[in-house]
């Protein structure tokens, strides 16, 4: 059964496997842009869904043309909601993982990403350095939040 958005908010319940359709968004360095593509991914009830929809990221773009964002092997070291707001802290072995790739492209792909998902309305990534406030030269500085309206695409 495929799950709408509204299905898991609801509490609905299915037989068999139940299954999410996302939006994952992965850089193109191409076009120097973040494109997305749309998955179908098994939804585990008993975690988030922000959490489900990350270990997808970290599974890689599908399509040739896309670089993955999150590659495997780099950590997330914390990911919770609150107040609508998505606060991820990822290892900073990220820059070294994307090195090729400008930084916000990278962050917006994962900003993105999360932003798809009912109830989270900004996110923040922080590096597991606190003192490194940049992902390959893009800011990323914890007092910056970037809403849905700046990253709807």
């Amino acid at each position: 059964s495929f799950l709408t958005e509204e299905d898991i908010h609801s509490g609905s319940s299915f037989d068999g496997q139940l299954m999410y359709r996302a939006k994952l968004y992965f850089p193109n360095i191409l076009t120097m842009d973040y494109e997305y593509e749309t998955r179908v991914i098994p939804y585990d009830i008993t975690k988030p869904l922000y959490e489900t929809v990350v270990e997808a990221l970290q599974q890689g773009p599908e399509s040739e043309e896309h670089d993955p964002c999150l590659p495997t092997g780099v950590k997330i070291h914390n990911i919770y909601v609150d107040h609508g707001i998505c606060y991820i802290t990822i290892d900073e072995s990220i820059e070294e993982a994307t090195k090729h790739i400008p930084g916000e492209l990278v962050a917006m792909s994962i900003i993105s990403t999360l932003g798809e998902i009912n109830g989270i309305d900004a996110v923040c990534i922080e590096l597991s350095d606190p003192f490194d406030y940049s992902l390959n030269d893009f800011d990323i500085s914890s007092h910056i939040y970037y809403y849905k309206d700046d990253f709807a695409q």
